[in-house]
Parts: structure tokens; sequence; C-alpha cells
């Protein structure tokens, strides 16, 4: 069994060779950079480490606040319902009163003008009497100088004063 090495094969192997050959020196340095790089790299990780818990603390701590919130809008919601069907069946009672109190002035106005359109009666004459001391005070003021009106309703106001 032959071993036949080809000529690319060789080239690797010479170079291998030469690169492999380093002083204690340059050893020693590889070996150093290493370490500086090593002791970096754990200085970044355990930064990295840091903020990543940093976020997370926050990203809990904003959803917790997401959690209350949606919870305090949920019972908020709850709350506006129950109070707007108050409201709502509140609006029906007043509609309804108002509907009854339109109807009951309906029924007064009705009245009121029927009573309007019927005459006073008249009193016979004989039969009126006013109260004590109305005509000695509207002649006592009168004899004064000051204006005197009379004011009523009655169609027997006229008679009353005579």
């Amino acid at each position: 069994m032959a071993v036949t090495i080809s000529t690319g094969s060789s080239l690797v192997l010479a170079l291998a060779l030469v690169a492999g050959c380093a002083l204690k020196g340059d050893v020693r340095k590889v070996e150093l950079q290493v370490q500086a790089l090593r002791g970096e790299a754990a200085k970044s990780d355990s930064v990295r480490a840091v903020e990543r818990d940093s976020i997370l603390a926050a990203v809990r701590a904003v959803q917790q606040a997401l959690t209350t919130q949606q919870a305090y809008l949920v019972q908020m919601r709850g709350d506006l319902r129950t109070e707007l069907l108050s409201v709502q069946q509140q609006l029906v009672s007043v509609q309804e009163l108002t509907g009854q109190s339109q109807q009951r002035l309906t029924d007064l106005r009705t009245r009121i003008e029927s009573r309007a359109q019927q005459p006073d009666p008249v009193i016979p004459a004989g039969e009126l009497t006013g109260i004590d001391g109305s005509r000695r005070y509207l002649e006592a003021v009168s004899a004064a100088g000051l204006g005197v009106a009379v004011v009523s309703s009655s169609a027997n106001t006229h008679d009353v004063l005579e």
C-alpha cells in the first residue's frame, strides 16, 4: 500500500507545519488576548443580562397596569350600562308623567273655558252683601283726594258697591 501525496496536499501540510512553529511569546500574547476577549465578553454579557432583566421587569409592570386598567374598564362599562338603563327607565317614567300632566292641563283648560263661557248668576239686589266697611273705606280714600278703582270679575260688583 503506497501513500501518494498530491502537490496541493503537500502545500497545505507545509503551511500547517510553518504555522505551527510559533514562539512561546507569541503563544502567550494570543492567550492574553483570548483571556481579555473572554473577560470583555463576560462583562458585556452581564451588562446585557442586567438590561434584559430591567426590560422584563418593565414589561411585567406594564402588563400588570394594562390588566388593572382592563378590569377597571370592564367594571366601568358594566356600571355605565346599569346607569344608562336606569336613566332610560327614568326617562320613560318622565314621559308618562308628562303625558299625564298634559292630559290634566287639557282637562283643566277645558273646564276653565267652559266656566268662562257661562255667565255669573246675577244675585237679586236685596240679597247682596259686601264686606263691612269696604264702602266707607272707598269713600274715605276718595274724600282724601286719592284715586279709587275697584276691579272684580263678578257680575254683581256694581250692585254691591251701590
